[in-house]
């Protein structure tokens, strides 16, 4: 999402040589450099929020009720508790 290309240190190269990184291996890698970014600067993770609400407010253009569910579980999961964690809900 932040427009850089995934390094092959992010996404090593599978024992299949398969290339392209599996969803939970796209997403584990997100919350890495998420994790490491928010080590450096906290701002890094209030643009995260920032956008996940974005993304959350305009949900229903996704058309697939599979990737809607699967955005608010994430969302649930992992952007709800940073957001209380930093003091963002109450």
């Amino acid at each position: 999402r932040d427009g850089a290309k995934p390094s092959p240190a992010v996404f090593p190269r599978r024992s299949n040589g398969a290339e392209e990184p599996s969803a939970s291996e796209k997403q584990a890698a997100n919350l890495r450099k998420l994790v490491l970014a928010m080590s450096d600067d906290i701002r890094v993770l209030l643009v995260k929020l920032h956008d996940r609400l974005h993304n959350m407010r305009t949900l229903s253009s996704v058309s697939s009720a599979a990737s809607r569910r699967a955005k608010a579980e994430e969302t649930l999961q992992i952007y709800a508790p940073l957001a209380l964690r930093v003091g963002l809900y109450e």
